[in-house]
């Protein structure tokens, strides 16, 4: 440790003796600062325990924690939670994949199997899961299977994001940052009593960041001379006007511009009652990650990539949630009520991006644009009365959600086939659930965990698409050129193929629970197994139709989660977790290239018949001396396919194949030290490694492999000792990896990683 510490900071000028004297020196006035041992506390079992006393593998971080380890972004998050990957969606929503899980699936009317909950309320669209990470009270992930506590579509796990509470002291924070790519952070939040019985809070955040690529191609090749937009053939709308005079964000692959605001109210008129009600907005403009098509080698772009229209998006999000407790008789009634919704108008991607040295695709030569007006909207309820007894604590409860999904669409497909579609898509969803959960203290040490849940859930759809046969490819088209057109599928799904023989309507039912034994043989140690179901409700293909295959429904999506850990702190100064855990799906839901007798090769979302999760975590903290932590985490997973689907884009059967972004191994290790240095001022120095195995990017495990990689952050902080400000300075990938983060529609292209990023970030506590 010694030496490391003198080679990061280049002392060569003294011997080994005189550098053993100076780290003496700086030792003897080391403070702890924010430990990552020190005590988080969740409601992952909807009641207040500290994470190392509960039998779910989570892991959990403070807002303290988040500040003093740099961590801002989810993507940041994912370096130091073991079995965690964070890849990117279209116009840059990150998307959880833990152990191995979540649907390669980017169609706004279907759920992440990881869901995504803001202050309780659950996010359904895979769209509106990007939630801006500031002003955080506490961030939870909750692996394996959530269904019995935390409702529907958690077969992967949850992600819960808890902001900041009013309180009547009052108290705020200012954060300013400046990175590369001209990145622009500016948020803050200020709160404190407004009556004796009411107190608020008001947070903001202003990002802006250029794109870290160059489009060489945009807007030269990318409209033709003279062309205009094509309208739609359905509502005669054309694309925004940024996309048809090429002045978007779409001219700057991967960047940035967003606002976000919340508002809180909180309540307290007696010691048995409370409200707490939420107000947020956010504006959301992206160009999406850089795209590079499947067969190129990510390592040719160094600094550019060519696209005719990278992927933008504008998205406003909004929401409102009221929480209110009334402490009944000997327990708390609990009702959250939730209003949440988006408006988004996405522009999609094409694949014609070549640059010198690149491998071209000749059947994605080109690839023409997708344009959406998409709209949601979700009423949920959730009532539970909760009790804790002198040895059992119980709750049980009722969740209610009706929610909306209308979408307007331009897409003409792969370029060279020649295929247009307008298409207009609504599809409304029912889900009502009971549930109850109950621990029992069978001894002092020996505890039964048990929680039951029913589901029933209704969706219903409506379908118009006309299809055109354009004869090429490109979006922007001559005004005065007709096509001839099909009535693809009417409003009752018939069209071409013949009568729909799929009903629109979709019910299902089903019951999730968790068994469960906690077992303390010291008041330092939980051993723990669980054996749960989750279940992820099946449904419609909500992408554009291409065939009458797409208009089949989707199965539900069922796991049953085998899982044993310990969770160890022997000193104060040691933690030590880990967890084994077996998956056993059947119907998993994945996006899969499937053949069509009328098209020929189709993307849809489909069943697989079985898949298989085997997997290992391990975490440990030390903290030898004051000042000094060092954490590492590592990660073991083996995942397999048994289906029989073919997959279009290799014609190959899936059958054996691994799922996507599940790297059979990775590991971390970070090291942070603080010291004071007088004047009442403190410095902390911060180092992490992290490692990612070979893994596949798509389902189909096509031809790109992603080779194992390493990256490496630092950062180097100084403040007060009281914590009121803090001055930093960072560096992301400082060894400039390029790989690939996500794969796109049908892993027909593939998001490059950002480059090598440093910045400087102000903060200000008062």
């Amino acid at each position: 440790m010694n030496v490391s510490r003198l080679d990061v900071f280049k002392v060569t000028v003294s011997p080994l003796k005189l550098g053993l004297a100076v780290v003496a020196a700086m030792l003897a006035s080391a403070s702890h600062g924010v430990s990552l041992l020190e005590e988080v506390v969740v409601t992952a079992q909807k009641r207040e325990q500290n994470a190392q006393d509960i039998s779910i593998a989570i892991s959990a971080f403070t807002g303290e924690q988040l500040q003093s380890l740099g961590i801002f972004s989810a993507e940041d998050l994912a370096d130091y939670v073991p079995g965690v990957q964070v890849t990117h969606q279209y116009s840059n929503t990150p998307s959880f994949t833990v152990r191995g899980l979540n649907a390669n699936d980017y169609a706004f009317a279907t759920s992440p199997a990881v869901a995504i909950y803001q202050d309780g309320i659950y996010k359904a669209s895979n769209i509106n899961s990007g939630v801006q990470i500031f002003d955080v009270e506490r961030i939870e992930i909750l692996k394996g299977p959530q269904g019995t506590l935390w409702g529907k579509n958690t077969t992967g796990g949850a992600v819960s994001i808890t902001s900041v509470r009013p309180e009547q002291e009052t108290s705020g924070y200012i954060s300013l940052g400046y990175g590369s790519f001209n990145e622009i952070i500016a948020e803050g939040a200020v709160g404190g009593g407004l009556t004796e019985n009411l107190s608020g809070r008001i947070s903001m955040q202003y990002v802006e960041a250029d794109g870290p690529y160059d489009n060489v191609t945009f807007p030269t090749t990318g409209i033709p001379p003279g062309a205009v937009p094509l309208p739609s053939a359905l509502n005669g709308a054309p694309p925004p006007a940024e996309i048809a005079a090429g002045t978007g964000p779409n001219a700057d692959p991967g960047a940035i511009d967003t606002m976000a605001i919340r508002g809180q109210l909180l309540w307290e008129p007696s010691d048995q009652f409370q409200a707490l009600v939420i107000g947020h907005f956010a504006n959301h403009q992206s160009s999406g990650p850089a795209v590079v098509s499947r067969l190129e080698d990510p390592d040719v772009y160094d600094d550019q990539v060519s696209v005719d229209f990278a992927p933008i998006a504008d998205n406003d999000f909004y929401g409102v949630t009221a929480d209110l407790r009334w402490r009944i008789g000997p327990g708390e009634l609990v009702s959250v009520t939730g209003w949440d919704a988006f408006d988004r108008q996405d522009h999609g991607t094409d694949l014609s991006n070549t640059v010198p040295g690149a491998v071209v695709v000749p059947a994605a030569t080109p690839f023409a644009s997708a344009i959406y007006a998409q709209d949601f909207e979700q009423f949920s309820q959730e009532l539970r009365y909760e009790v804790q007894g002198d040895s059992v604590f119980w709750l049980a409860g009722m969740y209610y959600s009706d929610t909306e999904y209308d979408q307007t669409g331009d897409n003409n497909g792969m370029g060279t086939f020649g295929q247009y579609y307008e298409s207009q898509y609504r599809q409304t969803d029912d889900f009502l659930a009971a549930f109850v959960h109950a621990e029992w203290a069978i001894t002092e040490a020996l505890r039964l965990n048990t929680g039951l849940r029913y589901n029933d859930e209704s969706r219903e759809r409506e379908l118009h698409q006309v299809y055109l046969e354009t004869g090429f490819a490109d979006f922007f088209q001559s005004p005065n050129l007709s096509f001839p057109s099909t009535l693809l599928v009417d409003s009752d799904g018939n069209g071409i193929g013949g009568p729909n023989p799929f009903p629109n309507e979709f019910d299902t039912s089903g019951l999730t629970y968790r068994v469960g034994l906690d077992w303390n043989p010291s008041e330092q140690m939980l051993l723990y197994y669980s054996f749960s179901k989750g279940l992820k409700s099946g449904g419609f293909e909500s992408s554009t139709v291409t065939s009458m295959v797409n208009l089949a429904p989707i199965e539900d999506e069922e796991v049953l989660a085998h899982e044993i850990g310990i969770k160890w702190d022997p000193t104060d100064s040691l933690r030590f977790n880990a967890a084994a855990f077996y998956y056993d799906y059947t119907e998993m839901q994945q996006r899969v290239s499937r053949q069509d007798p009328v098209f020929g090769s189709v993307v849809l979302l489909t069943n697989l018949e079985q898949a298989d999760i085997t997997g290992l975590e391990l975490e440990v903290v030390w903290a030898p001396i004051e000042g000094l932590e060092i954490a590492a985490t590592a990660s073991f997973l083996d995942t397999e396919i048994d289906s029989d689907a073919v997959s279009q884009g290799t014609g190959e059967s899936l059958n054996g194949k691994e799922l996507a972004n599940a790297p059979e191994t990775a590991a971390s290790l970070l090291a942070r030290y603080g010291f004071e240095i007088g004047n009442g001022l403190s410095a902390s120095l911060q180092a992490s490694v992290n490692y990612t195995g070979d893994h596949f990017v798509s389902i189909e495990n096509l031809a790109f492999n992603q080779q194992d990689f390493t990256l490496v952050d630092a950062r180097v902080a100084i403040g007060s000792v009281a914590g009121k400000w803090e001055v930093s300075v960072y560096g992301q990938n400082l060894t400039d990896e390029i790989y690939v983060n996500g794969a796109g529609f049908a892993s027909l292209d593939y998001w490059i990683s950002r480059p090598r990023t440093y910045g400087v970030r102000l903060d200000y506590r008062f």
